[in-house]
């Protein structure tokens, strides 16, 4: 930033009274004759010396630079020559007998003109010469060059005049559109402070190019302006896109800033252009003075936008007396209304009880109670919360009105969590002030959730998921409910009475999910305890048959009677391989390790394997286009193909049998098609073993179909067709 020097000007009026004494008394002379010429030529002040009629005796150095004449166009001319005829006129008639009379002159104004016909203004002051007779001989004269004061007082006067009727934003626009016709520059503007950390500011008035343009936001780093708004003035003459790239075609700038009463930096105004600009300090004094006057504007616009908001909150308050008069007006028509509420509480609860003795998936009935308990007890958003095993974590399992990136895979602690001091207290509790709770407690939510829940929402009432025995008493925890509310929220004993019903509800809904889930695993269990007696009820009795017939037939070959020894032998083999027949097929109807280890396809190509191709079958596995399958449908289709093998083999007498598996992002499809015996559908009811039904219920279960092709003499196909999203 350019800084003024130390003016020569601020001494030249008291160098002009000293002055006659450095050189010749001789009133006959000129300077150059003088004992020191050199003294006076030298001098950095803008010197002259005349006689007392104005002729001019000699000038030095520097008044012939600022004037741009040659010493052989000045000396022996009359002073008033070099004057504008205005000046010319004020010397003669009153400055030069002023001087003649006093003595000396100080500090009065004389515009100059130069040898290229421009006009300068100096502020001039003279001492006068006399001899032993008091006669003036000679006048000393200083100059000193106010031209920038005056042009800079000019400009404070047009900018005065121009923004001094007006006020707000018209004056901001006014504002910006003189300054850019002062400084000649190319882009002025005016900002506000965007944010508390000043690290962004907004423009109040922007003009480029001699044209108003849109007001914008931008941040701060890496801009000159960051300097500004730190408190500083900032002036960069050139090579502005060296010193900041962001300022891409600027060359200079000149940033000011502007405070508040408090004198807190409010905004800055600032001039930049594609060429140098040169400034000096009555230039940055200019747009300083500006610059206070702009943060009395800025402020008292903030004022008044405070007040319009203060107004606006005090019209709200007016607004609510009003509604609460109308309220108490109303007492029984709102007491109706509460009726009503209450009615359509007990047809909630008791819906509830309906869709819990359904047999809804958990999900859906979590969903239905977080839904209803929302909307009965007037909460904006409402989510529900199951314990993990481990009992310390807490996960959603049921939202409604959350912001989608504060429920998305949420989890937390219990200790450290709102609805876990609920479940510790097991007790409902009320948060009335979350942004609050937020800052003071060290709750298990990252910085983005925080700001979330800060922002939509101001009360949370927490409710733990309690199981009650049949004595009444409070049982296992299963989780909690959080109810949100954007504004705070006053809670009656009865609708803390019923979120608790709503609890309850919902830890009916997860121990029954649970009792499902054992009643199922008991199922399993049956259904292996089931295989176990048929395993012992066909292989043993045919190993036991084994056994009897092999003593027989021993006694018989004991005793010589060999000539039923082939017969025996055939029959023996028979009954053996029906023995092993049946072994691996019983042992294949469990669900083997393999399926949970290599998935559907390879148990598929296992038991293909082990039963069907051990058995002279000659079996295929053709598989298209398969996904990773959810595990009930793989657990599903194989037992499904297991059925259709199983009947393949002891029914169809097959000698080939071909499995095909096919997937598309939607569906996946099941086909085992041999070419044994074939039979009628529509009679297949009357054959209870081969298991169509069972077939059937399996894929119903999960939204699939079966389709059965046969006929007699032609082979049958079993096709499976099961949608996936229904299982996901």
């Amino acid at each position: 930033m350019s800084t003024a020097k130390a003016p020569i000007e601020s001494w030249s009026g008291a160098m002009i009274q000293t002055l006659p004494n450095q050189l010749s008394t001789n009133g006959a002379q000129t300077v150059e004759a003088t004992a020191d010429p050199a003294l006076f030529d030298q001098m950095p002040a803008i010197l002259q010396v005349l006689d007392r009629e104005g002729w001019l005796l000699t000038v030095n150095a520097r008044w012939l630079r600022v004037l741009g004449y040659e010493r052989s166009q000045v000396v022996g001319r009359q002073f008033v020559e070099f004057l504008t005829p205005e000046g010319a006129e004020r010397f003669r008639d009153q400055y030069l007998p002023a001087l003649l009379a006093q003595g000396s002159l100080e500090e009065v104004e004389c515009p100059f003109v130069r040898q290229n016909g421009t006009v300068v203004e100096m502020m001039l002051s003279a001492t006068a010469e006399t001899d032993d007779t008091s006669e003036v001989t000679r006048l000393f004269v200083a100059l000193r060059d106010i031209s920038r004061r005056k042009q800079a007082e000019q400009t404070l006067y047009e900018l005065a005049k121009a923004t001094a009727t007006v006020t707000g934003d018209t004056y901001f626009r006014t504002l910006v559109d003189r300054l850019a016709d002062v400084f000649g520059a190319r882009t002025v503007f005016v900002t506000e402070c965007a944010d508390q950390a000043m690290t962004r500011v907004r423009t109040l008035a922007r003009i480029r190019n001699n044209q108003v343009v849109e007001n914008i936001e931008f941040d701060l780093a890496g801009t000159p302006c960051e300097g500004v708004i730190g408190g500083s003035v900032c002036h960069y003459p050139r090579n502005l896109e060296q010193l900041f790239p962001c300022e891409v075609g600027n060359e200079s700038y000149l940033g000011v800033p502007f405070y508040d009463s408090q004198g807190r930096v409010l905004g800055h105004i600032a001039v930049i252009d594609d060429k140098p600009l040169h400034c000096d300090r009555r230039d940055i004094a200019v747009l300083e003075i500006f610059a206070a006057r702009s943060g009395a504007e800025l402020e008292c616009k903030q004022k008044a936008r405070a007040l319009r908001n203060h107004q606006e909150e005090l019209t709200h308050l007016y607004t609510r007396l009003q509604d609460t008069n109308r309220y108490l007006e109303q007492q029984i028509a709102d007491r109706t209304q509460e009726i009503e509420r209450r009615r359509l509480v007990a047809e909630s609860l008791r819906d509830m009880v309906l869709i819990l003795n359904s047999n809804h998936p958990l999900s859906e009935i979590l969903d239905y109670i977080v839904a209803t308990a929302t909307q009965l007890l007037s909460a904006d958003s409402g989510a529900i919360y199951s314990l993990e095993q481990d009992q310390q974590t807490l996960v959603i399992q049921a939202a409604r009105g959350l912001p989608a990136a504060y429920a998305q895979n949420l989890s937390f602690a219990v200790e450290r969590s709102f609805l876990g001091q609920a479940i510790l207290r097991r007790q409902p509790i009320v948060f009335s002030n979350l942004a609050e709770a937020l800052s003071e407690r060290d709750i298990d939510l990252d910085s983005s959730r925080r700001v979330l829940l800060a922002e939509h929402y101001q009360t949370l009432l927490a409710i733990p998921l309690l199981r009650q025995t049949v004595e009444g008493e409070i049982g296992e925890v299963f989780g909690g409910i959080a109810l949100y509310y954007p504004q705070p929220h006053q809670f009656s004993d009865e609708e803390i009475r019923l979120s608790v019903a709503f609890g309850a509800q919902a830890a009916l809904a997860i121990e029954n999910a649970r009792l499902r889930q054992q009643v199922e695993q008991m199922a399993v269990q049956e259904e292996r305890s089931r295989l176990s007696r048929e395993l012992h009820d066909s292989v043993t009795q045919s190993l036991y048959s084994l056994t009897l017939l092999a003593e027989g037939w021993r006694r018989l070959a004991k005793n010589g009677r060999l000539e039923q020894i082939d017969e025996a032998l055939t029959e023996l083999g028979q009954i053996a391989q029906q023995a092993l027949r049946e072994m691996r097929l019983l042992v294949y109807a469990l669900r083997p390790l393999s399926l949970e280890e290599a998935g559907l396809i390879g148990a598929l190509h296992q038991r293909l394997n082990a039963v069907e191709k051990r058995s002279g079958v000659d079996a295929r596995l053709v598989v298209t286009d398969v996904l990773e399958l959810p595990a009930p449908v793989e657990n599903c289709l194989y037992r499904i193909a297991q059925e259709a093998l199983n009947n393949s083999l002891k029914h169809a007498v097959a000698t080939a049998i071909t499995v095909r598996v096919a997937a598309t992002t939607g569906q996946v499809t099941l086909e085992v098609t041999d070419n044994g015996r074939g039979f009628a559908p529509a009679l297949a009811h009357e054959s209870p073993g081969i298991g169509l039904s069972s077939m059937r219920e399996r894929a119903e279960k999960l939204g699939g179909t079966v389709t059965i092709l046969s006929a007699p003499g032609q082979g049958t196909t079993v096709r499976v067709q099961m949608p996936l999203l229904s299982v996901i």
